[in-house]
């Protein structure tokens, strides 16, 4: 383990902050590294391949613990989630956290 995990781990200061984000009402708090993640990446290119199934997935790593908060906000009238609206909500998430766009 290196010293900067450990140091983390022992509640030294993280690698990155967390960005503070604002889409469809519902405001989170996520750390941008999250971007930087081969299962993050292998997830969007199963998605990006037909595999719907991942999107859920990738929603979870994605968010964390604040998945739950993500889905109760994001619920319609009758209490489901559409993947359409989830889908433009995750699309406007990662374009505001992505530092290069």
């Amino acid at each position: 383990m290196s010293s900067k995990s450990k140091n983390h781990e022992k509640g030294g200061e993280p690698k990155s902050k967390l960005k503070k984000i604002v889409s469809h009402g519902i405001k989170l708090e996520l750390d941008p590294e999250v971007l930087d993640d081969v299962e993050v990446m292998d997830m969007l290119d199963d998605i990006q391949d037909g595999n719907g199934l991942k999107f859920p997935k990738l929603l979870k790593r994605v968010f964390g613990n604040q998945y739950k908060d993500v889905l109760d906000g994001l619920r319609n009238e009758s209490g489901r989630v559409t993947a359409e609206k989830a889908g433009k909500f995750l699309g406007d998430v990662l374009e505001k956290l992505n530092p290069n766009s």
